[in-house]
């Protein structure tokens, strides 16, 4: 604790230890990592065991294809503590925690490298969508009108997402409040976007590493880091 905070701040230092101590006890996919991890490959206890990344895309195409299910079952005439609202609202809610815990360890605690640039690019889009399905579904549980179009509100809700476009206040509280989490989200996957992009540029040139030393383009790309280079061993995908 006294390391961590002498090596990050009070602040960056109290986040780090939030975030490893919610995110192995609390996320499905890290549930999966270590279980994989612990019985299949034979590794210690360990909440930082490496999985293949299989495992997360295996999770991935699981949530994502029951947040499609979801919003096209979501109804404003669910009653409480159904399965259907369990699924509709409580699942949606994990999700976008699970998300937030994602989001945040990228940024703040992960080291390492990525496993893929273009793979992580691609889950981060695919993050993007997701969350705008899960948050659309939402809206549409605590509207008082019935939708007719909803994926026109899904994909509205990703171009504004992408475009980091701020929410109405003109609207009801708790759409509001979802709307104002889905910007957030928007703004922060987009950072990790850019911030990956930034950080994985191959300059085909020499270039002055910060060390002083000369290095050639192939090893620049790998040497000099990123914006967000910390996003580490766990890619673009929930816990990947």
């Amino acid at each position: 604790m006294k390391s961590s905070i002498l090596q990050y701040g009070i602040f960056l230092a109290l986040l780090r230890i939030t975030i490893n101590f919610l995110e192995p006890r609390t996320s499905i996919n890290r549930w999966l990592d270590w279980a994989y991890s612990r019985f299949f490959i034979r590794k210690p206890p360990d909440v930082d065991a490496k999985a293949p990344a299989w495992i997360s895309d295996v999770y991935f195409i699981i949530t994502f294809t029951s947040a499609i299910l979801g919003i096209n079952l979501a109804t404003n005439t669910v009653t409480c503590l159904s399965l259907l609202f369990i699924f509709i609202v409580i699942w949606p809610l994990y999700r976008l925690y699970e998300f937030a815990l994602f989001v945040i360890g990228w940024i703040f605690v992960h080291s390492g490298p990525l496993r893929s640039i273009r793979r992580s690019l691609f889950g981060f889009f695919l993050n993007l969508f997701e969350i705008a399905i899960l948050t659309t579904t939402l809206e549409i549980v605590i509207e008082k009108s019935n939708v007719v179009d909803r994926w026109s509100l899904v994909f509205d809700a990703f171009t504004k997402m992408i475009s980091i476009t701020p929410p109405s206040v003109t609207s009801e509280s708790f759409v509001y409040l979802i709307e104002l989490t889905r910007f957030g989200f928007g703004v922060l996957l987009m950072l990790c976007v850019i911030g990956a992009l930034a950080g994985n540029v191959v300059r085909r040139s020499w270039t002055l590493l910060p060390t002083g030393k000369r290095a050639s383009w192939r090893t620049y790309g790998r040497d000099a880091g990123g914006l967000v280079g910390d996003g580490g061993r766990f890619g673009a995908f929930v816990g990947s």
